[in-house]
């Protein structure tokens, strides 16, 4: 379990930064940066209202911070994302042409987020909250994706 304290004191951050070999940046803020990501995971969870966003958020909520649960709810709210993605894929109508450019920029797509996905993580540090970092960057950004090729499809219309 990954325990935040706040406020985190002068003395604290300065025993921090020895201990660990941390720079000031990461001593101090670095609690206050993964809190606010971490009350921002809902809003990349599914659609405003949907089943999956809902559900997602019962989850997360009923982790009470537990990285594993908190990995299990990300990972499941990713899985549905993912499945949305695969449906709207299919149901785009497009040209030969389009459809292998469209199959190329997943692939592109799918690279980029593994990259961003595990450079992010590697900024949240060595503990247990790297892995709820790159899970939760790997659904926002696969939220992201769906979101863009539902726009796509309404190009298309």
């Amino acid at each position: 379990m990954t325990a935040i304290v706040f406020p985190m004191s002068a003395a604290q951050c300065e025993d921090q930064m020895h201990r660990n070999g941390l720079n000031p940046y990461m001593a101090c803020w670095r609690p206050v940066l993964m809190l606010v990501a971490f009350l921002s995971l809902p809003a990349y969870a599914g659609d405003a209202g949907s089943p999956e966003g809902s559900r997602y958020e019962a989850c997360m909520e009923s982790s009470r911070g537990v990285t594993a649960d908190m990995l299990n709810c990300t990972l499941s709210a990713t899985d549905d994302v993912e499945a949305e993605i695969e449906l709207a894929l299919k149901e785009l109508d497009l040209a030969e042409e389009q459809g292998t450019a469209l199959g190329e920029a997943q692939s592109d797509w799918k690279r980029f987020r593994k990259s961003t996905c595990e450079f992010e993580a590697g900024l949240a540090g060595d503990g247990s909250f790297t892995s709820v970092a790159l899970a939760d960057c790997w659904l926002r950004l696969t939220q992201d994706r769906l979101q863009w090729i539902r726009s796509q499809s309404a190009r298309e219309q």
